[in-house]
């Protein structure tokens, strides 16, 4: 059996590193052009795209769609005639990511931290209540060998530096002496990493360029979309994770808010899930908005749902698939064990 995680940005933000992108924005309009082969000009005519950025960020700030970076470079791009003006522009926006994340602090995690995540990567069904457990448990055959793979869809190495000494590639575990093993077989990076020295930042498709000339330059395209970023950089890292969803039993969703610039992921999710009956999605959802409720109110929990819902587009409504997208709202899942001499409430 197949289990998958897909992690996202909400992976570092839960262990309190500073990776929104409003972090990185506040970064980077304090700083002059990142491009040091850049002409005097270049650098002249790239700092007044930043401010015009800034000033069309600020005048936005209702409108959610100028909150996504991705979104937002999509949208901007109408701003410019020249392509080899935004194509300045978008480098050393995208140099300047790179640098910000490189200097951010990184996590030094402890045995209790690293022991924690081993018992969630390896029991992610753990926050789930009892009933629930109960129901997905007679739909994933927890009795069966697993190979566990992950996608991340993160730049940084966070997930590898908690996991450093605890999952060993290709190496069989048997939990809690159980008589069925499950095998960590790696993770991989869909939109590059820091180690590469190389990140994919944009949208999905040329639907969502607003520049109606830009569609059709591959000289634009190839760098503000990502998945024509992943071939025209030659890898076959876009084939693996295709395949990796393909195959996939059991589908962990973690830190994702499954956003419209990753839609070509959450289609492949989508086929997967309705063309095979017996795949399960665990979906972890970090509810903003929840105030203080009682252990009966189910209300964030339907609302997880029906997002998950709506993202992959499946038809119907989240009560249809309550037997196959287990939701978990808020909980500890990947957070960081708790220190000692830490208070813990408990209600």
């Amino acid at each position: 059996m197949n289990m998958l995680y897909l992690i996202g940005n909400g992976f570092d933000l839960n262990l309190g590193l500073p990776t929104r992108y409003s972090d990185f924005l506040e970064y980077y309009f304090k700083h002059a052009p990142l491009n040091h082969k850049a002409t005097s000009q270049e650098s002249i005519r790239i700092q007044e795209y930043k401010d015009l950025f800034k000033r069309t960020i600020e005048n936005n700030a209702g409108d959610h769609q100028w909150k996504d970076l991705e979104i937002a470079l999509g949208i901007f791009s109408s701003q410019f005639k020249n392509p080899e003006h935004f194509i300045e522009f978008y480098t050393d926006l995208n140099l300047s990511l790179i640098n910000y994340l490189k200097q951010i602090p990184r996590i030094d995690p402890t045995e209790n931290d690293k022991n924690k995540f081993f018992h969630d990567f390896m029991f992610p069904s753990f926050y789930l209540t009892a009933r629930e457990l109960q129901e997905f448990q007679s739909t994933v055959p927890e009795h069966k060998d697993w190979d566990i793979n992950v996608v991340s869809f993160n730049y940084t190495s966070t997930f590898e530096t908690l996991s450093k000494g605890v999952l060993k590639k290709n190496i069989s575990f048997w939990p809690l002496s159980s008589a069925n093993s499950r095998t960590y077989l790696g993770v991989t990076h869909i939109h590059g990493s820091l180690e590469e020295n190389s990140i994919l930042l944009g949208v999905d498709n040329t639907k969502q360029i607003d520049n109606a000339d830009f569609k059709a330059n591959e000289d634009v395209t190839d760098i503000l979309v990502k998945p024509q970023g992943n071939i025209s950089i030659g890898g076959v890292v876009d084939d693996t994770c295709h395949g990796l969803i393909s195959k996939a039993d059991l589908i962990c969703l973690f830190g994702l808010s499954l956003g419209a610039t990753d839609q070509t992921w959450w289609e492949d999710i989508k086929e997967r899930f309705v063309s095979n009956s017996s795949v399960v999605l665990l979906y972890f959802y970090h509810d903003l908005h929840s105030g203080i409720s009682i252990k009966s109110d189910g209300r964030s929990k339907r609302k997880a749902r029906a997002h998950i819902v709506k993202a992959l587009g499946l038809e119907g409504t989240e009560k249809d698939y309550r037997d196959r997208i287990f939701v978990a709202v808020n909980c500890d899942m990947f957070s960081l064990a708790p220190k000692e001499g830490d208070t813990v409430l408990v209600l």
